[in-house]
């Protein structure tokens, strides 16, 4: 299996954050999602200067938002995206979703999931793109256990080839996965470096690959008969 290599950061990995990123970077990691925003009121303190040195070192970066089930989905993406709006970013955003234990939380998953589909919907509406689903197998079939078309951004710290995915995307796999934790937040994008450029944007598609192509082939030709016409004007001049 071929892997583009990331990691995903918030204020609790601010301490020596440029030491941290460069270690990352010799590594081959070349993508970074860092946390800009939880529930409705907060910000992260330090997103803007994680972002500001890992762009300068080299990586491509996204946003990210800590998801609480005690607060309104929908007010959630509004939030997300007033904070996450103030930069330009390549990434596609990620909601992160995770067990509400030390959030007083009492409800009941379906009021956890119409809440977590309400959010995605509404980051769908103001980004317009997908976000990602962080979440684990054991957290999402615990406390959410609904279906979202979304990508998984799966959590699963492990040696295992493949990592365990929540029942909802059986059948779709993960597209980006947390494989371990040293010092930072590892993870894994399924596929080749192109395969990731082209699913952040940044290459064209095949067709359009092709259209290029041929375009090019064109203007060769157009060229070639050029410099025919201009042969036989020289070699038809009288010496």
């Amino acid at each position: 299996m071929v892997y583009v290599l990331g990691s995903d950061l918030s204020h609790w990995n601010f301490n020596q954050i440029r030491q941290k990123l460069q270690a990352l970077w010799d590594e081959g990691y070349r993508f970074v999602w860092i946390k800009v925003s939880e529930g409705t009121g907060f910000e992260d303190p330090n997103w803007q200067e994680i972002k500001a040195i890992a762009e300068e070192i080299g990586f491509l970066t996204g946003p990210y938002h800590y998801f609480l089930p005690t607060i309104s989905g929908i007010a959630q993406g509004g939030h997300f995206w007033a904070v996450a709006r103030k930069a330009e970013w390549v990434l596609k955003p990620v909601l992160d979703v995770e067990e509400p234990g030390h959030y007083a939380w009492t409800g009941t998953k379906t009021i956890y999931g119409a809440r977590v589909k309400g959010c995605l919907g509404e980051i769908h509406d103001l980004f317009e793109k997908r976000a990602l689903v962080y979440t684990s197998k054991n957290k999402w079939d615990t406390y959410v256990d609904v279906y979202v078309e979304e990508e998984l951004f799966v959590a699963h710290w492990t040696s295992r080839l493949t990592p365990l995915i929540p029942r909802k995307w059986e059948g779709r796999g993960w597209t980006v996965w947390q494989f371990m934790v040293k010092t930072v937040d590892r993870d894994r994008f399924k596929g080749s470096w192109e395969e990731f450029l082209r699913w952040v944007g940044m290459a064209p598609n095949p067709g359009d690959l092709e259209e290029q192509i041929f375009e090019l082939q064109q203007e060769v030709a157009a060229q070639k008969r050029q410099l025919e016409v201009i042969s036989k004007w020289i070699r038809s001049y009288p010496s």
